[in-house]
């Protein structure tokens, strides 16, 4: 092949609130039998890991044995230049998701500079809409009536594509980058900071777009390759344009 996968060894599987222990297990097992080489669960410290063991089984025990367990998903933000959350939730409303066919090709360019992370939320809820404002791309997994999938299922689904996509690619998709994309913690800073220029500028023009416009710029920017330089420079812009819409003395009429 004419590209390696070792890149699937900077990926990490995120389990988020996990309810069942055979199912952390499970996903470890799979995680491993596709190459990928983390394992974080957020917000479950009383995962049973030696029920969880006994699905993994030995091949993949060392990854539950370094897995890493942390309270809340933000904490996880300087750790990975993207994270991928999963979401059966469509609609007008909410962003855009891509197909877990097309997974590969939004995360290959953030694979030689940092890590990956494929979010998954609780077998019975998913990923709550405060969760998935952490994930700078979305992806869903296409079902028939019967939308919710086992969650070992959905990682397995996920991790196969992410592994295909690798063997499929050509020489030159790894090409140097000049300058390391931001990671998930620079975004949401800067998301900050244009939420509440959005927010000030519906105050002024006396309007209420502020969250179509943040969730088109979280669409915009999910589809690019921004680095840590241009996204200090859009949340220096936003910020001071917040300041100056702030310091009107008052709204012009409408």
């Amino acid at each position: 092949m004419a590209s390696s996968v070792n890149e699937l060894d900077t990926i990490a599987v995120i389990l988020v609130r996990p309810k069942y222990a055979e199912n952390v297990g499970s996903a470890a097992r799979v995680a491993v039998n596709m190459g990928i080489g983390h394992l974080c669960v957020v917000g479950s410290g009383n995962i049973d890991l030696d029920v969880a063991r006994k699905t993994a089984t030995h091949k993949a025990a060392h990854l539950l044995d370094n897995a890493c367990f942390v309270g809340h998903l933000a904490e996880l933000l300087t750790e990975f230049s993207l994270l991928v959350g999963t979401t059966a939730r469509l609609g007008r409303a909410r962003r855009v998701t891509v197909l877990p066919d097309k997974l590969a090709s939004a995360v290959l360019p953030h694979l030689r500079s940092s890590k990956v992370g494929l979010v998954f939320g609780p077998e019975n809820t998913g990923l709550t809409n405060d969760e998935l404002k952490h994930c700078g791309t979305l992806v869903t997994i296409p079902t028939a009536e019967f939308s919710s999938m086992n969650l070992a299922q959905a990682v397995c689904v996920l991790c196969y594509e992410l592994r295909k996509g690798l063997l499929a690619a050509k020489d030159g998709v790894y090409g140097p980058h000049l300058s390391l994309p931001a990671n998930e913690q620079e975004l949401a800073s800067m998301y900050i900071q244009a939420e509440r220029l959005l927010e000030s500028l519906d105050i002024f023009c006396g309007q209420r777009k502020a969250e179509v416009r943040l969730k088109y710029l979280h669409q915009l920017l999910g589809r690019a390759i921004v680095t840590a330089k241009e996204v200090k420079l859009l949340k220096d812009a936003c910020h001071s344009l917040s300041e100056i819409l702030q310091n009107e003395k008052s709204p012009p009429p409408y």
